[in-house]
């Protein structure tokens, strides 16, 4: 599955083994942005993919989920906190029915939480951009805990945020410097099976990865 955006219209591709397009799908909305940043998938055959849209006047999250086999849409959900221009970078699937989406509202970083069933709020995490960490690049679920990745361009270090799933709560937080010079917002996450966590990204044109406990 593939997700990005041709002409500002959100699109995202399914492509079977031998690379032959099995659907299309696009959304088009009023607005003059649709972007989709953000793919995740289910063993429930649906496919999740998340961005941006431009329906209230700013920018808004916005999460789709479709059929995987046919790409048809299931339902749709956007999240607008007023006046800032909020994005979905990332977007990950639990085993216990719940999606999740990481991102900016426009102010400070942001997760929020539906219900797979229906796309029904459960709750957002946002925090204050106190040292430059303002938007949550990519998001990963792993044994009833989420991992948010995201780039602080004022220490110019890579950070983790390790949260508990179900209640919110903060389990730990783990930064790594690594030069002095602004990097771009091209820095993912993925998690193993012994609960380390990998970052890769762009440290001053080249590629750098660090593996945190």
């Amino acid at each position: 599955i593939a997700t990005g955006s041709l002409n500002k219209l959100g699109q995202t591709i399914k492509y079977n083994s031998s690379g032959a397009t099995n659907w299309t799908n696009a959304f088009v909305g009023d607005g003059a942005v649709q972007v989709l940043y953000g793919v995740a998938v289910d063993n429930q055959s649906s496919v999740y993919v998340a961005g941006v849209a431009n329906y209230s006047g700013t920018n808004d999250t916005y999460l789709i989920r479709y059929n995987s086999t046919n790409g048809s849409n299931i339902w749709n959900v956007s999240y607008n906190v007023g006046t800032g221009n909020e994005v979905a970078n990332a977007v990950d699937v639990d085993n216990k029915g719940f999606v999740y989406i990481a991102g900016s509202d426009g102010f400070n970083k942001l997760i929020v939480k539906y219900n797979v069933t229906d796309g029904s709020y459960v709750y957002n995490i946002t925090g204050g951009d106190v040292t430059g960490e303002e938007n949550f690049l990519d998001i990963v679920y792993d044994s009833d805990a989420l991992y948010a990745l995201l780039y602080d361009f004022i220490n110019h270090a890579v950070t983790i945020y390790k949260y508990n799933a179900t209640n919110q709560s903060v389990i730990w937080s783990k930064s790594q410097a690594e030069n002095a010079v602004p990097d771009s917002s091209r820095w993912g996450i993925d998690i193993d099976s012994q609960g380390h966590a990998y970052v890769a990204g762009d440290d001053d044109g080249f590629f750098t990865i660090f593996k945190f406990n």
